[in-house]
């Protein structure tokens, strides 16, 4: 795609409270479509060495590489050491592997990447963080925020959510987290505080994720 009419609805400040749930019900609608896209493995297009039989695995994977990344350029991890991250993630492999079934997936549909024309939705953009994964690691299920826009849940079709598969989004939060502070850390703006609001909310997930854990023990 080469040219979408609209503007990013992180630009858009006049919206009314109405356009704005609308344009969530069609996020949810244009994302439940894209997860609509099934493959046989889990991994990454065109990328043959991320390619792993089981959700777990890639998970780890992804995990595993934005680590080593952090590792190589000693950018520090709030609250967890690196390897004590990866045990964390290997210990939900049973529960990560409640999704067996891989589709494609859109994991960066922030308000920078979605248009907005004339106040209603017109479209997405940058698709370079296409996944064939869990549908929950779609963007607006783990997006920064207590919990989902309940219109983008509206327009997925799903509202309600077991054991399982809210440890899956925790995990899927941590992972969005640990992306921008190793980002963050590669980036090196001039004002070292940019961003910074990241850190406690990594260090937030992973204690959340890791009481969730616990409390998945003992039941």
């Amino acid at each position: 795609m080469s040219w979408l009419d609209g503007a990013p609805l992180s630009g858009c400040t006049d919206l009314t409270e109405e356009q704005l749930h609308s344009i969530h019900r069609q996020v949810g609608v244009v994302t439940r479509k894209i997860c609509g896209i099934p493959e046989h493995t889990f991994g990454i297009p065109l990328i043959p060495e991320s390619q792993c039989s089981c959700n777990s695995a890639f998970v780890y994977l992804l995990f595993d590489w934005l680590l080593q990344d952090a590792e190589e350029e000693h950018i520090p991890i709030p609250y967890i050491e690196p390897d004590g991250l990866r045990a964390l993630v290997k210990a939900c492999a049973e529960e990560l592997d409640t999704a067996q079934a891989p589709v494609l997936v859109h994991t960066d549909t922030w308000a920078g990447n979605v248009m907005v024309q004339s106040g209603a939705f017109a479209g997405m953009v940058d698709f370079a963080a296409l996944y064939y994964g869990d549908f929950l690691m779609s963007h607006d299920f783990h997006d920064f925020g207590e919990k989902s826009d309940p219109y983008f849940l509206e327009g997925f079709g799903k509202t309600s959510f077991d054991v399982h598969e809210r440890i899956r989004i925790q995990v899927y939060r941590v992972w969005q987290r640990l992306g921008m502070v190793v980002e963050r850390g590669f980036r090196k703006y001039e004002d070292p505080d940019l961003y910074a609001w990241v850190l406690p909310e990594m260090e937030q997930e992973v204690r959340r994720l890791e009481q969730m854990m616990n409390q998945a023990a003992l039941k």
